[in-house]
């Protein structure tokens, strides 16, 4: 037995073969199964105007598949990361973390200091 695969099919529904190389038939066989597909990266920053007040990591509902926060490397204290009702997860200044999310606007942060912030890069979908 082989572990090879040698031949890989895919069908529509009504049976018609589908040529998987291109990216239009890509997001067209996502969108069929209920997928999406990444079609730019986010760059932003978000500052906290006042510590002990927690801001979303974007202004608006802004579908995504992942994220990367990044407390600024200025900052002199730490950020909160989390959801609307708690950030725990502590990031020093130039410390990162990588979450899967379906919106910017569900990610929290707060700083322990007025202005300061969080630089970010998102996986943003259509």
């Amino acid at each position: 037995m082989s572990d090879r695969v040698s031949e890989l099919k895919l069908q529509d529904t009504s049976g018609v073969t589908i040529d998987p190389a291109t990216e239009a038939t890509a997001q067209a066989i996502l969108a069929a199964i209920g997928g999406s597909v990444a079609t730019t990266i986010l760059d932003g920053t978000r500052t906290v105007a006042a510590a002990g007040t927690p801001v979303p990591l974007t202004a608006g509902s802004t579908a995504a598949r992942k994220v990367m926060v990044q407390a600024d490397l200025n900052n002199t204290g730490n950020i909160l990361v989390g959801n609307a009702t708690s950030q725990s997860n502590v990031l020093l200044p130039g410390d990162n973390l990588e979450i899967e999310v379906d919106d910017l606007d569900e990610l929290y942060i707060d700083s322990t200091v007025n202005g300061e912030g969080v630089n970010y890069l998102a996986v943003v979908t259509a």
